[in-house]
């Protein structure tokens, strides 16, 4: 996700903006987590609007590879 976050340094993102963030880092998919499998099966996390980015962005998805992922399946 900080890979995507960092290709496009047009849009802006609630975490590493400083230590008093009231975002939590993202280190899992918990029970809350809204998440999917796309049609070519790479898992698409998503986050609702205002939840990562300011509204302008509205809901935000990351799509991680499935290489990313391949040893937890």
């Amino acid at each position: 996700m900080r890979n995507y976050i960092k290709k496009d340094n047009t849009k802006s993102y609630f975490i590493d903006q400083d230590k008093g963030s009231l975002v939590k880092e993202f280190e899992c998919i918990n029970k809350c987590q809204d998440f999917y499998f796309n049609r070519n099966g790479n898992l698409v996390i998503s986050f609702g609007k205002y939840e990562l980015a300011p509204g302008y962005m509205r809901a935000v998805e990351f799509v991680i590879p499935n290489e990313v992922i391949k040893s937890l399946r």
